[in-house]
């Protein structure tokens, strides 16, 4: 329970959820569905943070805070499908920005032609 409530606290204490939702309920949604398999690993609730700072791969928190309000409401409703549905597809263009980039900064440094041998 502790790493449930550590991983859905930013998501619980914005505003915006709180209305709909108590935190303490919030967190006992979460809970009472790894018990029950609708998450089935605790490392999911990882992607609640990330859906709960959306701003952060540019999606507007507008968009991810009803998800968020059904996530805790809807007992079949599960973390996957939520991140699918929000933050998952801004997240993964994200990353591969930043290995291309990185790849870039790596490759700066190889000769563009082998020397003959």
């Amino acid at each position: 329970m502790r790493s449930t409530s550590r991983y859905t606290r930013w998501s619980a204490t914005r505003p915006e959820v709180l209305e709909a939702v108590p935190r303490a309920s919030y967190i006992a949604s979460m809970v009472k569905k790894y018990r029950s398999g609708v998450i089935d690993n605790v490392v999911a609730y990882r992607e609640v943070s990330k859906m709960a700072r959306s701003e952060h791969a540019g999606i507007d928190r507008s968009e991810v805070i009803p998800v968020l309000i059904k996530l805790a409401k809807e007992k079949k409703y599960s973390i996957d499908q939520a991140y699918k549905e929000t933050v998952q597809s801004a997240y993964d263009r994200r990353d591969l920005i930043h290995q291309a980039r990185r790849h870039r900064g790596e490759a700066a440094g190889v000769p563009q032609r082998c020397p003959a041998y």
